[in-house]
């Protein structure tokens, strides 16, 4: 949320995408959902600006996007992997995240053969 309202700050359309329904609605709402001093007032100036949106439509987002940063959980697996669940979710709206850390992208790469691309 913090490098979204950042970049809407700079001038830069900007939408954040959010699966859970009631998180979603509080920041359509403006409400920031943990404190940071200064973010709440940061980030409703740039909901106001029109340049901070949310959605939860995955799909039309990565469809519109320039850029992607992707923000989800990557808890341990009990093998110690890193647990790509959430990001092979955004990974399957299209485009291949560029911050898979080593090792990581041979599982995007079997999950997702052929569907990706790169601008």
């Amino acid at each position: 949320l913090v490098t979204s309202a950042c970049l809407a700050y700079l001038g830069n359309p900007v939408v954040t995408v959010e699966s859970n329904p009631s998180r979603l609605d509080k920041l359509k709402e403006g409400v920031v959902p943990f404190y940071e001093p200064g973010l709440q007032d940061f980030v409703s100036d740039c909901i106001n600006s029109k340049l901070l949106t949310f959605s939860d439509n995955l799909e039309q987002a990565v469809r519109k996007a320039d850029v992607i940063f992707i923000a989800v959980g990557t808890p341990p697996l009990p093998s110690g992997d890193s647990d790509l669940s959430q990001v092979m979710t955004v990974a399957r709206a299209g485009r291949l995240p560029n911050t898979l850390r080593f090792g990581e992208t041979r599982a995007f790469d079997r999950e997702n053969r052929g569907r990706t691309t790169r601008p």
